[in-house]
């Protein structure tokens, strides 16, 4: 090839082609992984929220910006109060909580599920504690 800048335009495209078909591969892999993590990460931010009771069920919420599941929570036949997902945006991308609420509105616990945050700030251990005690008729 006489025109260098043909040359490196092939060889500029060879490359993006190379890596493109190399990035689908191993999104292929790791996409499920990434999801049963996710998914892992979910349950035991459930688990970790109740002191008593059991989740039961999975509903999704529609209506309500920022709600997207419930999951009622049962002791026995009585309903005692529900778990919701909820998200939004922070300053570094969406965040996930998880908030556990008694049959009034009041905030039993809550914990962070995923967040872009700055580390330290809004996944601190303490962080989420300060919205326990609150809701309801407040």
């Amino acid at each position: 090839m006489k025109n260098p800048i043909v040359k490196n335009i092939l060889i500029l495209g060879t490359i993006c082609i190379f890596f493109s078909v190399l990035l689908g591969i191993i999104n292929h892999f790791t996409a499920p992984v990434i999801e049963e993590n996710k998914r892992i990460r979910k349950e035991k931010a459930l688990n970790s929220l109740l002191s008593e009771g059991n989740v039961q069920g999975e509903n999704e919420v529609s209506g309500i910006d920022g709600v997207d599941l419930e999951y009622p929570v049962v002791n026995g036949n009585e309903t005692i109060g529900y778990v919701l997902s909820l998200s939004g945006s922070g300053y570094g991308g969406p965040i996930t909580a998880l908030a556990y609420f008694d049959i009034s509105g009041i905030i039993k616990n809550a914990v962070l599920v995923e967040n872009s945050e700055t580390p330290g700030k809004a996944d601190a251990p303490d962080y989420m504690k300060k919205f326990v005690g609150t809701g309801g008729s407040e």
